[in-house]
């Protein structure tokens, strides 16, 4: 017996909501496979830095090493704009973090209740930025605005976090608001292609 228009109407709408639950499913399997890599924070940051530097003519760089004068740094993330550059630290893993800006090492527990001791993120991001300086002023370009942000997971029941307050940190879904700020508008006559293109020079394969 050939179906009716309402069953037709209804099978189609199934097929539909089937489709969908399957592409809800794919991002949810997506997202806990990158979770349980450690690369869901630093992938998520990265999309979103990329959607807000592609309109700017900014420039976006990730998992950079750069060497001068015998000193290295590595970089998760860093934006580079006319403001200046801001470089990110990730912490991708669900836990609690505990530090304050001067200590030598962070706390971490993870969700077994493992403690152990991590790098301390500012003065690892605050050494790389020295780096940056030093590589500039080799080529004669001074005053560049850089800043640190460690960015953590946005899951708040998965990732605790108790750095001091005066530690520059975000979870990875206020980025793109923090993004907003009139700073990052401000033009500071800051050479995008130059800074890329003297990053590059100093980049390690």
């Amino acid at each position: 017996m050939p179906l009716t228009q309402t069953q037709w109407i209804l099978t189609i709408f199934g097929m539909a909501a089937a489709v969908l639950i399957l592409i809800v499913a794919c991002f949810a399997i997506r997202r806990m496979y990158l979770m349980k890599k450690g690369r869901y924070v630093r992938k998520r940051a990265y999309r979103i830095l990329r959607r807000y530097a592609g309109v700017r003519n900014f420039k976006v760089l990730r998992d950079v090493t750069v060497s001068i004068q015998g000193r290295t740094a590595h970089t998760d993330l860093m934006l580079i704009g006319f403001f200046g550059i801001i470089f990110f630290e990730t912490e991708d893993y669900a836990g609690e973090y505990y530090g304050n800006p001067k200590d030598e090492t962070w706390a971490y527990v993870s969700p077994n209740q493992r403690k152990t001791r991590i790098p301390n993120g500012l003065t690892k991001l605050e050494k790389d930025i020295d780096v940056y300086r030093t590589i500039f002023a080799a080529n004669n370009v001074y005053k560049i605005q850089m800043e640190p942000m460690i960015i953590f997971s946005p899951f708040k029941k998965k990732t605790e976090i108790y750095v001091h307050e005066t530690v520059p940190f975000l979870r990875v879904n206020e980025l793109r608001g923090h993004l907003d700020k009139v700073k990052y508008d401000k033009d500071n006559d800051v050479d995008v292609p130059l800074l890329v293109s003297l990053i590059q020079k100093y980049q390690k394969n």
